[in-house]
């Protein structure tokens, strides 16, 4: 199923960065953005099952990164897991492709779950 139309929006509510992705009025993913001073991590950006593979996530990570910078963000940074890229194998190229340099993670990073890379994105 090809979306026509996709509405991307910030959840209200909060001093973070949430957004949505909208297909039809029904919410199809997300992306989780924590602040802190003038950086972004980035929690976590999802995508359901049947709309995967059709932009929406890259429309969305875009979204995100214009209202980073709209903010005033020095850098959206996240980590990337075994398990993430267990879902999908590609996405550290994915990543790439959106302006994120991929690095080592840094010892500050915490251990659960384990970081095998460190993304960032700066402005």
């Amino acid at each position: 199923m090809k979306p026509e139309h996709v509405e991307y929006r910030l959840v209200e509510g909060d001093d973070d960065l949430d957004a949505v992705a909208m297909v039809g009025g029904k919410q199809v993913g997300y992306a989780n953005g924590l602040k802190t001073g003038d950086s972004l991590f980035l929690a976590d950006i999802h995508i359901e099952l049947p709309f995967q593979r059709q932009k929406i996530g890259s429309g969305l990570l875009r979204f995100v990164l214009n209202a980073a910078d709209g903010a005033c963000m020095r850098e959206v940074w996240g980590k990337v897991t075994a398990d993430d890229l267990d879902v999908n194998p590609h996405l550290l190229e994915w990543y790439e492709r959106h302006g994120f340099e991929i690095t080592e993670p840094d010892s500050d990073m915490g251990t659960s779950p384990v970081a095998l890379k460190k993304i960032v994105r700066r402005s």
